[in-house]
């Protein structure tokens, strides 16, 4: 990421850009299927809002790897914004 790039960091520790976030609510976090190609909306994983899924299959098969990371938003809001500025 470029010095001075605006990125949100997420409760696992990942920067992400405002572009990549956006996109990651697009797509299944297991299976990749888009949002728009399932018609139907993506759920979030409700520890920690950030991973989404197509359905109960993909997040069950993400959930081994996925709880290694997963934490619930701090009380103080979750994600918070960041710049790379330094």
């Amino acid at each position: 990421m470029p010095p001075g790039t605006p990125f949100t960091l997420t409760p696992n520790g990942i920067a992400r850009t405002k572009k990549q976030m956006k996109m990651d609510k697009d797509k299944c976090d297991h299976c990749g299927k888009m949002q728009s190609l399932l018609n139907k909306k993506l759920k979030e994983c409700t520890r920690c809002e950030v991973i989404f899924y197509c359905g109960r299959d993909c997040q069950k098969a993400a959930w081994k790897k996925h709880k290694k990371v997963c934490k619930a938003p701090s009380a103080g809001g979750g994600l918070k914004f960041i710049s790379s500025a330094f």
